[in-house]
């Protein structure tokens, strides 16, 4: 979509080691995003297909609320990725990821039940839509913008990333302990408050005002501007779409469409039940 321009000697990544990343409390900031962002995706994908079925949900409407984030991730993704190309190192898209993980408590406590007993099928698109704003759409604004701001800050961006692992080993734990002997519902107010925490270390995080200005003066001074042509190009232009296809089946998103789908055939094979003296044959 630009031309890529080098950075310039303020905003350049400079070597650093684990040892020296762990002295700074912007990296721990940093590495915090991360742990509170990945403490609400393992939450939810540990625990949403026995919360569903405990509340009457079938195998088929559980796959399809994986089938429905996985589709809106795939609409939204370059909408995501245009806004946050031209937001650079602001914080707007990434506040609103924020929000939306702030009412996963809300929204399951008081707009799912209701909308369960109106539809199981309707409840599952709206839970997946909803879902996807946070998780598998929303990940791409939170690794971009923190992405940037490694470099911005000079740390090692991996470094930073680990956080997001150890999130993904520990809460787990938390959230079954809560499970078992709080109540199920307390998972998604749990989620709610990791990202309460998150909106707190994302209103503190810092990025150096030259990476600032250095960011807005490649803004103005690229060499290609975004153009309807440009967009449209994306669009057409083979080659483009050729990469952008195995981009996206190697991140995932299709390969949960193709898993979430073979989740309802299971769950239609399971559902149905022959007669005495059939056998299915599929």
């Amino acid at each position: 979509m630009s031309v890529p321009t080098s950075l310039p000697a303020s905003t350049a990544p400079s070597s650093s080691t684990l040892g020296s990343s762990l002295k700074r409390a912007v990296f721990w900031n940093y590495g915090g995003l991360y742990f509170f962002y990945f403490a609400i995706w393992q939450i939810f994908f540990s625990f949403h297909g026995l919360w569903f079925h405990a509340k009457g949900m079938d195998g088929g409407d559980i796959g399809l609320i994986n089938t429905v984030m996985a589709v809106t991730a795939l609409c939204l993704q370059p909408l995501y990725g245009y806004l946050q190309d031209r937001l650079g190192l602001k914080k707007h898209l990434f506040s609103f990821v924020v929000l939306c993980g702030a009412m996963v408590g809300p929204f399951f406590a008081f707009a799912f039940p209701p909308l369960m007993e109106w539809s199981m099928t309707g409840a599952a698109v709206v839970g997946g839509m909803f879902m996807a704003l946070v998780l598998l759409a929303g990940v791409s604004v939170v690794e971009a913008y923190n992405e940037r701001a490694s470099r911005a800050n000079h740390f090692e961006y991996g470094h930073a990333r680990l956080f997001g692992s150890i999130a993904g080993g520990t809460i787990t734990l938390v959230s079954g302990w809560m499970w078992a002997n709080v109540n199920p519902d307390s998972i998604w107010w749990a989620a709610s408050f990791c990202a309460i925490v998150l909106g707190a270390l994302l209103f503190v995080a810092k990025v150096p005002d030259a990476a600032k200005g250095a960011a807005a003066s490649a803004d103005a001074t690229r060499g290609t501007a975004i153009t309807k042509e440009t967009l449209k190009r994306l669009v057409t232009d083979r080659r483009l779409r050729r990469i952008r296809g195995a981009d996206v089946w190697h991140r995932g998103a299709l390969r949960r469409v193709r898993s979430a789908v073979l989740d309802l055939l299971r769950a239609a094979r399971l559902a149905w039940q022959p007669r005495a003296g059939c056998f299915p044959t599929w």
